[in-house]
């Protein structure tokens, strides 16, 4: 004779192993789809970013050029400072523009997921950092060289400079116009990168972290 009642909990404690084993199953596949989906986003993201560095790049050498072309054909001691702060930015820009692509290490498939997550995570907190302090090392030479330039401007006669509207050597209310201008184009370029971290970055190194705590809980 059987206890219909052991058949029961019998049934029941294998349905229970059944549901448990296919949610672990289901998790695991929901990660993977997670992961593969983050990577083809890093990949996008990456790309992005070489794009951007080689535009930047590019920008900065011509800055260079046009800082040394300034340093040698304005006579002014004001050229001479700006130029030199003009030409160290462009230096800089490249310098830290490479260090940040060498921060990068080439995706290493002996790793676990986790460490291929943290690697991950690293890499778009050192472009949080990177955007979100140009203010002071991409944007502020500049202005402080552009400004430098303007202001010292001398007589036109003393080089061969044609003749305009806004010919130096400038009055104040040019000046103060001229430095406007230029509070508004950098204080734009601020805002994009600040809102660059807001919309990209950010959620993206929140996403990460998601997934690394779903790891953890599995």
């Amino acid at each position: 004779m059987y206890d219909p009642n052991e058949l029961t909990m019998q049934e029941e404690e294998l349905k229970r192993i059944w549901n448990t084993s296919a949610d672990q199953n289901m998790v695991k596949i929901n990660i993977k789809e997670l992961i593969r989906d983050m990577k083809s986003t890093m990949d996008k993201f990456d790309n992005k970013i070489r794009k951007r560095d080689i535009t930047e790049i590019f920008g900065a050498l011509g800055a260079i050029f046009f800082f040394a072309y300034i340093g040698y054909e304005f006579p002014f001691p004001s050229s001479k400072v700006a130029s030199i702060i003009g030409i160290a930015w462009g230096i800089y820009v490249i310098y830290r523009l490479k260090s940040a692509q060498k921060s990068k290490k080439p995706d290493d498939f002996t790793q676990t997921i986790e460490e291929q997550l943290e690697e991950h995570k690293k890499h778009l907190q050192g472009q949080k950092k990177l955007l979100s302090t140009v203010w002071y090392w991409y944007v502020l030479p500049p202005f402080l060289s552009n400004a430098i330039l303007f202001i010292g401007m001398g007589d036109p006669g003393e080089y061969d400079w044609t003749p305009t509207i806004f010919s130096p050597p400038y009055s104040i209310g040019q000046l103060l116009l001229i430095l406007g201008f230029l509070v508004l184009i950098y204080g734009y370029i601020i805002w994009l990168n600040l809102k660059a971290v807001r919309v990209n970055i950010q959620p993206a190194i929140q996403e990460v972290e998601q997934m690394q705590r779903q790891m953890s809980e599995n």
